[in-house]
């Protein structure tokens, strides 16, 4: 198919915000590829027309199809954000742009290119695709900072749409005034928000510890103190958290997810009290989660809650979780010199055990594996570079039946220092596999066009190089331990 003369996008009836979005971005690219306009027309899909888009109940969810006979092409999905993801794999396989970095983008021009005729499916590996953004350098009391981050979170809104990434956790310290003022461009591109974060203690709100201390936990001193997460042993205490999550859910955007997460500590912010001692951090924290989840549906709030594997929690609790109870497993201390499965490394090895024994408890089907490939904090904002392992830990994680991912990021930074990391987990997401030299082949031929070969080279190097400050977690951590893992050959 010639796209040539003036040509038309064409929307059926009652399309929606993400239809018509999705049918004016391919009409854009149009016209930036081709020097030529195109105009966007709803109603009835004419025939002849050049281009259409819409939803086809052949299709489910994220799943889309592109037909290209010799005077038209279609663009189908399963979801108005299908058909999006759909626009953008056209523009990327078929006419050349590269959508690589957030605000990097490569738009090539040709007055009349040619589209060949035939079929292509594509449907993603994991149903849940996120981005956790960490807001911590952004003061929130400093307007033009505020301006300046609203901006660049805008870049990464809509390099996650072009990227086929469906969530976006801002976590409980992001500032509210950048999220609530982009709402609508979370809403067009489809991307669905999380809420919640590391705010536990303050569900149970400090000033109580004076009247009703047995509502805090008790230290293994044997004392009550105002500092960590709660007793769980405490319904009083329970219930209070419960309350106080239902009208943080509800007073702010709607959420997929709530997370709530306990204190962030390595350790030691659990009870100690006669009634908690025997529990394990995981059982205690379990207890917390499934009495909130229970209030949720109580009353009537179909939201479903976290348990957040991270450091104490690693371990599987005894307890079944409620039915909408879901796991969300954060190895921030592993190595990520090696995959998470790989044999050679006695750090992974633990880590996926603990994974393992944990999806005995929690159906795979209700599970994330949170990582840390963009993490400015745990890599002391140094630029490193793991994208071999990026697409191995994802193919992991797909063999094991994972139903979702996130990647954490601290704004545009991240993408300057890790970008190869991010755009391997954007295009291992979707695909399930992915050869690591094809995906840098990719990436290079966008940021370093001509030379390819040599940055993918260069980029393989460096990753070499830079594997045994990966294979004890946080890179500043003094003391570090031998990376013993390096003695076999990195995979």
């Amino acid at each position: 198919m010639r796209i040539s003369g003036r040509g038309r996008v064409a929307l059926p009836g009652g399309a929606g915000e993400t239809l018509k979005f999705a049918a004016s971005e391919l009409a854009r690219y149009l016209r930036r590829i081709t020097g030529r306009p195109f105009e966007v027309d709803q109603g009835a899909v004419a025939e002849g027309t050049e281009f259409c888009i819409l939803t086809s109940k052949e299709l489910s969810g994220d799943e889309f199809r592109i037909t290209v006979g010799e005077r038209g092409c279609s663009i189908e999905g399963g979801s108005e954000r299908a058909c999006l993801y759909g626009v953008y794999e056209l523009l990327e396989r078929f006419l050349g742009c590269k959508f690589v970095l957030p605000g990097e983008e490569v738009v090539p021009f040709d007055p009349s290119p040619l589209l060949p005729e035939g079929r292509w499916s594509s449907k993603p590996a994991f149903g849940a695709r996120g981005i956790v953004e960490d807001a911590k350098h952004v003061p929130e009391d400093d307007p033009h900072s505020l301006l300046e981050h609203k901006r660049s979170l805008l870049s990464v809104i809509d390099w996650m749409g072009k990227r086929k990434l469906n969530r976006y956790f801002p976590g409980s310290k992001f500032p509210k005034a950048v999220i609530f003022g982009l709402l609508p461009e979370f809403r067009k591109r489809g991307i669905e928000l999380e809420g919640g974060g590391h705010h536990l203690p303050l569900l149970l709100p400090r000033s109580l510890f004076e009247e009703r201390p047995y509502l805090f936990r008790q230290s293994p001193e044997g004392e009550r103190v105002p500092a960590g997460n709660l007793c769980p042993s405490s319904g009083e205490a329970l219930d209070i958290v419960a309350r106080n999550a239902f009208e943080a859910v509800v007073k702010g955007p709607k959420v997929c997810l709530y997370h709530l997460w306990a204190e962030d500590l390595p350790g030691g912010g659990w009870c100690s009290c006669p009634e908690c001692k025997a529990l394990s951090p995981s059982d205690q924290y379990l207890a917390v989660v499934n009495h909130v989840a229970r209030k949720f549906l109580e009353r009537g709030l179909e939201v479903p809650v976290d348990f957040l594997a991270y450091h104490d929690t690693l371990d599987p609790p005894r307890e079944r979780p409620e039915g909408s109870v879901w796991l969300t497993f954060a190895p921030r201390e592993r190595c990520y010199a090696h995959p998470l499965d790989s044999d050679a490394c006695p750090r992974n090895i633990r880590y996926f055990r603990a994974l393992r024994g944990l999806l005995q408890r929690f159906s795979p089907e209700r599970a994330v594996a949170f990582e840390y490939y963009g993490d400015s904090l745990l890599w002391g904002s140094v630029g490193v570079a793991c994208p071999s392992t990026v697409c191995a830990d994802l193919s992991a994680y797909r063999a094991l039946s994972l139903f979702g991912l996130q990647c954490l990021i601290f704004g545009l930074h991240s993408f300057w220092a890790y970008g190869p990391n991010l755009y391997a987990f954007s295009v291992t997401a979707w695909e399930g596999e992915a050869e690591v030299e094809r995906v840098l082949g990719e990436f290079c031929g966008a940021v370093a066009p001509g030379r390819e070969a040599d940055c993918v080279e260069a980029l393989l190097k460096f990753e070499r190089a830079v594997a045994p400050f990966l294979t004890y977690g946080d890179i500043k951590s003094p003391g570090r331990p031998k990376p013993d893992c390096l003695e076999k050959p990195l995979a």
